[in-house]
């Protein structure tokens, strides 16, 4: 008995978004008893990563990975490749899908199977700081939810080495933050967007009448603001620094809540991202505007150089920066020429 067949297989594909359709050829060994959707994930995982096909339950079930083989009906989840062989006398096979179009989807395009929108499925975890989490990534993941149902989102927080540490072991696929993504030289730096930072007080706080609000004058106050904002020279130490200042800071925090919190308890002023602010949130505090007083920030997007990503995690850059099309982080992730991308 054979423990393996070489398998040719000649697929249908289809891609909606350029409404493109040919037939496939991909060669592999398999072994005797893997199932076709077995195979159809080998091919995915070692020869082209943009095969699509849906499967669901692979139990016999739910009727997910329904598709033609040789021109017969068939379960991929059921079908093993010694019954293929036998029941065809050929190792040889034509696959076609039930899709409405007759072919295999592209990864990431809807109309497809395992990568349609609709049906892709898999995991993508992105590790970012509480702010990036809190204030600018929920649009970006309710839109790419709806867009990938089936796609399980996992969001790690943690503070700037924490997520540099994460992408690079393989813990996350992308990470989010401003601090120390752009210092990891095995680590692609994109950038995302810039922004800026407020003085956040209580009510009638003496620095409200402060107009403008000037270094010397918050110096004078005990700062509450983030663990990493006094750090590794960033540019809110180097700003006070450079006036011969040396602020009392009295409670650092990764979470601009936290910082809201002890700023509305009186233990000082806070300094913080002008995003974490709401005015009709935070009845409690107001914001005075920082950005004259501290250079503006990039908020970067970390990925391992040389990682495969899957269609949807580019569509993931996609909606979070559309300014980074496939394509350039592509680029950058290989290491080609003319990956590097400044805002």
């Amino acid at each position: 008995m054979k423990e393996s067949y070489s398998l040719t297989l000649e697929i249908a594909r289809f891609d909606p978004d350029t409404r493109k359709s040919w037939r496939q050829v991909y060669r592999i060994e398999a072994g005797r008893i893997l199932r076709f959707t077995d195979v159809f994930r080998k091919i995915n995982n070692e020869l082209d990563p943009t095969l699509a096909w849906n499967s669901s339950c692979e139990h016999a079930q739910c009727g997910s990975c329904s598709v033609k083989i040789n021109g017969r009906p068939m379960l991929a989840c059921e079908l093993l490749v010694e019954n293929a062989v036998e029941q065809f006398g050929t190792t040889t096979f034509a696959a076609a899908g039930f899709d409405g179009f007759g072919g295999f989807g592209v990864v990431g395009c809807c109309g497809g199977f395992d990568g349609c929108v609709a049906g892709a499925f898999g995991t993508l975890t992105v590790a970012a700081t509480h702010t990036q989490a809190r204030y600018a990534l929920p649009k970006a993941v309710a839109a790419f939810k709806r867009r990938y149902p089936k796609v399980e989102l996992r969001i790690h927080q943690g503070n700037p080495t924490q997520i540099c540490e994460q992408v690079l072991t393989g813990e996350a696929d992308l990470g989010g933050a401003t601090e120390m993504i752009s210092e990891y030289p095995d680590l692609v730096s994109l950038p995302v967007y810039q922004w800026n930072r407020c003085v956040v007080v209580p009510l009638k706080h003496p620095l409200l009448k402060e107009t403008p609000l000037t270094l010397e004058k918050l110096a004078e106050h005990p700062i509450v603001t983030y663990d990493f904002a006094f750090a590794n020279r960033s540019l809110v130490q180097k700003a006070f620094e450079t006036r011969g200042l040396k602020p009392h800071v009295v409670l650092s925090a990764q979470d601009s809540d936290v910082i809201k919190t002890y700023v509305e308890l009186g233990l000082g002023v806070g300094i913080l991202a002008k995003m974490a602010f709401d005015a009709k949130r935070d009845v409690t505090l107001r914001a005075i505007d920082a950005s004259h007083l501290f250079e503006s920030s990039t908020t970067r997007l970390g990925i391992k150089r040389g990682a495969y990503l899957r269609r949807y995690a580019y569509d993931f850059i996609g909606t979070f920066a559309p300014h980074l099309p496939a394509a350039t982080v592509e680029r950058a992730v290989k290491g080609q020429e003319g990956s590097r991308y400044e805002l």
